[in-house]
């Protein structure tokens, strides 16, 4: 049953269903009441494009929401999860009552995602308070325990260690449940993330060894691991232009479909293409930052402060990026409405053009029909009048003599007045 084991196709299925109103239609707060884990899976993590039955559903859900067959190409072979297609459906849909509906659909998903959270921050403090409870000498002895570990400056190092196991055991992760990538490309994307973590993850260490002081050998590695990041994202910026050259630029004789392709793998192209940007100037900063710890005379609290700026570093370049993707997602929408406009423009106009020749058409014909209709009629009169010549009865042929008379005398008169 979809309670028990949920996916987002089985999901999307409903969702068409309760567009559609069809009373046994199933819910989030339903469908993922007991699977809070696999909401996130669903529609955080899996793309519309994995499947083509996933393509099929989706082209169901935007029948049921009586969505345009000219914006179902911005769905054709999308990479964008199931979330991101919910909000996009949104925008598009015009139908009052089916985006009340979609509307209560989403924020179901988005209070369910919250309940998560509260429970994780519930049973976090339920740990802490665990602790504190039943650890009194713990407890007592934390003040000296965290003096110790300032004392040796390497509280920045360590989180930073925890920061970047997690980050890369969850990249991990996600890299390989994407079923969208194939093994080459999977392996790239590890490579990267795994040689760049275990990078940072040394430095961490060699700063750790050294007590937060100043180690070009830390420097080094920090470096290094920035500029793998930047070489990762050239990596995918020739992997996504290879793409482009493949479809070739946008043409007038694209279909709807294909323009809508295009335009959203060029959106693509400039989102990489900006990240690639800000990693680079985040790999100076970092540069920058370890040449004036360098250069400073050794001491705690410049190594702290060094450390502390590595890591702002790294964060702000994350902030960044997110705030590019929404950027990114935003012009591509205003792209997307620019050329269905467009094509809706020339589709009308080519209408009006079929429909003018047509009206010529019928016009010219009508206009040969009469014409050829008068030749007939006057060669029908001649040919009347030769076959069948009027017949003189007696008034007629007496007023036809009486003219002729009168012809006769009429002349004389005429010559006479003449010379």
């Amino acid at each position: 049953m979809i309670d028990n084991d949920p996916t987002l196709l089985s999901t999307l299925n409903e969702l068409a269903k309760y567009l559609e109103n069809t009373p046994k239609a199933k819910r989030p707060n339903t469908i993922y009441k007991m699977n809070l884990a696999k909401l996130q899976r669903d529609f955080r993590e899996t793309n519309i494009n994995e499947t083509q039955e996933l393509q099929d559903k989706v082209i169901r859900v935007l029948i049921a929401a009586n969505i345009q067959r000219q914006y179902w190409g911005r769905f054709v072979n999308a990479p964008i999860t199931g979330y991101e297609f919910l909000n996009e459906l949104l925008e598009l849909t015009n139908d009052k009552e089916k985006k009340q509906r979609l509307n209560h659909f989403l924020y179901e998903i988005e209070q369910i995602e919250k309940t998560r959270t509260r429970r994780f921050i519930a049973s976090l403090i339920i740990v802490l308070a665990g602790v504190v409870e039943f650890s009194p000498f713990l407890v007592a002895e934390t003040p000296a325990i965290l003096n110790a570990v300032f004392s040796i400056g390497v509280i920045i190092p360590i989180v930073g260690i925890v920061y970047t196991f997690a980050i890369a055991a969850y990249s991990f992760y996600q890299t390989l449940k994407d079923k969208r990538l194939s093994f080459a490309d999977k392996f790239i994307d590890n490579f990267f993330l795994l040689s760049s973590s275990a990078i940072n993850v040394a430095a961490y260490a060699v700063l750790i060894a050294a007590a937060a002081t100043f180690n070009p050998i830390a420097g080094l590695l920090f470096v290094v691991a920035s500029f793998m990041n930047v070489t990762h994202q050239l990596t995918k910026l020739n992997y996504v232009n290879g793409k482009l050259k493949e479809l070739g630029p946008i043409k007038e004789s694209d279909t709807l479909v294909q323009k809508q392709t295009k335009i959203r793998l060029q959106s693509e192209y400039s989102r990489i293409r900006r990240d690639l940007i800000i990693n680079f100037t985040a790999a100076t900063m970092m540069v920058g930052i370890i040449a004036l710890w360098s250069f400073t005379p050794p001491g705690l609290i410049i190594s702290i402060i060094a450390v502390a700026a590595i890591t702002a570093v790294m964060a702000l370049k994350s902030l960044v990026c997110r705030i590019n993707a929404k950027l990114t997602k935003k012009a591509l929408a205003h792209e997307f409405e620019v050329i269905e406009g467009a094509e809706l423009e020339k589709g009308l106009s080519s209408q009006n053009d079929v429909e003018l020749v047509e009206s010529l058409d019928s016009t010219n014909k009508m206009t040969q029909e009469l014409g050829q209709g008068d030749d007939k009629e006057s060669d029908y009169i001649e040919q009347a009048r030769q076959t069948y010549p009027p017949v003189l009865t007696p008034a007629s042929a007496n007023n036809l003599a009486q003219t002729k008379k009168k012809n006769a005398t009429e002349i004389p008169e005429i010559s006479s007045k003449n010379p």
